[in-house]
């Protein structure tokens, strides 16, 4: 049997009965496992007498998961931390601290920290923990769903065949359980995450097992959500009520248009439903982004993003965004431009996405466009550093939603 944490046999040689280690060792088994939770397993030692003997002997400080930041989850995606087996505990705009069980796991220090732009500082803590907290960081969507939906989960038969001359009776039941609480609440969690989280993309797709909820983030579809069955049908029409779409037609593609407001900024969305063999499937794939700078309360700039249609081939195009999914926008309103123009355009050249400067109007106007919003972060972040080294007066911070 081979281990992924040889490290600590140094440490657990005197702890265990002669002969354990080798007993180990002899078992077969076709992955690496971890030591540590297979000595806890059989009883050699317990999670704290380890923990402490390789704290002592390689001066690691020790995990508090009281210190546990709940936010820390959006900026660390969770199939890294599952991959790597760390609990990322909180986060900075200069580090992230992580809880992990095999410290010198160089490629996890590395992932992270590409992943998240940050130094990584790590923290000692046992599998069985990390595990746990794990469970405790991550499932909380899906604990909050089912508290939304409450009772909705009925016993009651799952097809129901409905003929010619009760037409109405399937379309009043879908319209009234569209606007019980619980769905609104539901539908609102799902399209005011997906906003934060930037996703391009939100597919709301019935299946055997539930429904799945995705976000397209960065390209790449990641599932955040599975609903129960009985919630679909509610869900989904509630989506084409506030979509100005017909509920009694689920035989055929329709497209709405819905207004949202997340945070009170305003967000303009495009739902497209399809025919499915469970149901019907959901895309809303049209996200507006407007903002507007003002300075002594008089405007001095206004801007505004907007994508119709299908999404991608437009963003492939290298008249808009030459495939970049990720794009930021700096606006510098003071004094001494033309300093400040040629610095910015000398920094902004040595990045390693996209970046142009220009100035209009009496502003300086820096666009970025990058395929991954950890690598646009990281490249913002050392323009900003530069400005802030050259002409004061930083430290400037950028939105936590980046740090994904």
């Amino acid at each position: 049997m081979r281990f992924t944490d040889d490290w600590i046999i140094p440490i657990i040689e005197k702890m265990v009965p002669e002969g354990a280690l080798a007993k180990l060792r002899q078992e077969e088994s076709n992955t690496p496992v971890s030591l540590w939770a297979k000595l806890v397993e059989g009883r050699h030692a317990t999670d704290d007498q380890i923990l402490q003997a390789a704290a002592a002997r390689f001066r690691f400080p020790v995990a508090d998961f009281s210190l546990v930041d709940p936010k820390v989850k959006d900026s660390v995606p969770e199939q890294l931390v599952r991959r790597f087996n760390v609990m990322p505990l909180r986060i900075t705009d200069s580090y992230l601290e992580v809880a992990s069980s095999n410290p010198f796991d160089i490629d996890a220090e590395k992932g992270l920290a590409f992943a998240t732009g940050r130094e990584v500082r790590i923290f000692l803590a046992s599998p069985a923990k990390i595990h746990e907290r794990l469970e405790d960081l991550y499932r909380t969507g899906a604990e909050m769903v089912s508290q939304l939906l409450g009772n909705m989960d009925g016993d009651g038969p799952e097809v129901t065949q409905l003929t010619d001359e009760d037409p109405g009776s399937d379309l009043s039941a879908s319209a009234d359980e569209a606007s019980q609480r619980p769905v609104v609440r539901l539908v609102d969690l799902m399209l005011s995450d997906g906003i934060i989280s930037r996703a391009s993309d939100i597919h709301v797709e019935p299946g055997e097992g539930g429904v799945v909820v995705r976000y397209r983030i960065d390209g790449v579809l990641r599932q955040v959500m599975n609903i129960p069955r009985s919630a679909g049908a509610p869900l989904i029409s509630r989506i084409k009520i506030i979509s100005g779409l017909d509920i009694a037609d689920r035989l055929r593609p329709q497209d709405g248009r819905a207004r949202v407001a997340v945070n009170g900024s305003p967000v303009d969305l495009r739902v497209s439903t399809l025919p499915a063999t469970h149901g019907e499937k959901v895309v809303s794939g049209e996200v507006i982004d407007s903002w507007r700078v003002e300075r002594d309360g008089r405007l001095v700039w206004a801007d505004c993003l907007r994508i119709t249609n299908d999404v991608f081939p437009h963003i492939r195009r290298n008249a808009l965004l030459a495939d970049c999914s990720v794009v930021a926008t700096l606006v510098y309103c003071g004094t001494d431009l033309e300093t400040r123009l040629e610095c910015l355009r000398d920094w902004c050249a040595s990045l390693p996405f996209h970046a142009a400067v220009t100035m209009v109007g009496g502003l300086i106007v820096v666009r970025f466009a990058a395929t991954a919003a950890s690598t646009l972060r990281a490249g913002l972040c050392r323009v900003l550093q530069e400005f802030d080294h050259a002409f004061g007066p930083g430290p400037f911070r950028v939105p936590k939603m980046w740090s994904c």
